[in-house]
């Protein structure tokens, strides 16, 4: 689909490590609360164009010190407001972060279960600055909630960590030779042709390694901040998956591409249309055969008891 930029790495892995440096030299005592609140849909759901589902509630945790105020913000939407442009760019999750620290605090950005989720801007193609607006909307929300914010009599932390079986659906070597083609075929972007013969030597070669264990192997994580709950997931996970989990085990966060990213995580709904890119297209460009239905079963599941355990339930 691309190169990739050897600099570009460099500098990112060099500026997480100065960053994780510079919070480490910087601990302080700080008061923890932790908020909610449903804000205007930033996102919209791309597979029907609408908004249902989507997750619209805005969360965020707050480290007052006497310094400063530091929000957790936690929303689920793909930020991708600035599709257009061929540059790397925080787009509106460093807007969030910039609009913080231009009155004074600093903030943190943690991505949702928003495998689903789009900005309403990719709608109707709106203008450039949306990402600017967007993160804007998601800092006044964010100081906004701290108004009602839950302080905790007690902040404990615990954190627990589970290795769990996604079911795959192992292609067969003739189903990749016709994949293949077809890609070829109905796939008209640039690249395609490289990127197909790639996807098919690789593809060949894991039907061989995989026969035997059609799963992959991930780690889902769950972290506990006094009653607030932190769950993380490996991937783009559709929002549905959140929503359902937050109703019986709020106060819960939910943060997508914790750990690594091994693809989409659909519903099962989504498995029934060929054409869905989530449950059918997206698993080649991450080099992996597609997940079953049965996914979403399993995740919901094994969540529910990560939870459960770490809320000594």
């Amino acid at each position: 689909m691309g190169e990739v930029d050897p600099a570009y790495l460099e500098t990112l892995r060099a500026a997480i490590v100065t960053a994780a440096s510079r919070a480490w030299a910087d601990l302080r005592d700080a008061v923890f609360s932790h908020a909610a609140r449903t804000i205007e849909p930033i996102g919209h759901n791309r597979r029907n164009h609408s908004f249902h589902p989507i997750d619209p509630q805005l969360n965020v945790a707050i480290f007052t010190r006497d310094d400063r105020t530091l929000y957790l913000a936690n929303y689920a939407v793909h930020p991708i407001a600035r599709l257009a442009a061929h540059a790397a760019s925080a787009d509106m999750t460093g807007e969030f972060v910039k609009a913080l620290t231009a009155r004074g605090h600093q903030g943190l950005f943690f991505q949702g279960f928003c495998g689903d989720i789009n900005p309403v801007s990719l709608f109707d193609r709106w203008e450039p600055e949306e990402p600017r607006y967007f993160g804007e909307i998601l800092a006044k929300r964010a100081l906004d909630a701290a108004d009602r914010a839950v302080t905790p009599e007690t902040v404990a932390i615990r954190a627990i960590e589970r290795r769990v079986r996604l079911p795959l659906r192992v292609l067969s070597p003739a189903e990749i030779d016709a994949e293949a083609r077809r890609s070829l075929d109905k796939d008209k972007f640039s690249g395609n042709e490289r990127f197909t013969a790639w996807w098919h030597a690789e593809a060949l070669r894991r039907e061989t390694l995989l026969r035997d264990h059609p799963y992959l192997e991930v780690p889902v994580q769950a972290i506990a901040l006094g009653d607030l709950k932190i769950l993380g997931l490996p991937g783009e996970i559709f929002n549905s998956y959140g929503t359902r989990l937050r109703e019986q085990r709020a106060p819960l966060f939910t943060f997508g591409y914790a750990n690594g990213n091994v693809g989409y995580f659909p519903t099962r709904d989504a498995f029934a249309d060929p054409n869905d890119y989530a449950a059918h297209c997206a698993p080649k460009f991450y080099a992996i055969f597609p997940f079953t239905p049965e996914i979403e079963d399993v995740v919901l599941a094994e969540c529910g008891q990560l939870l459960n355990q770490i809320a000594g339930s």
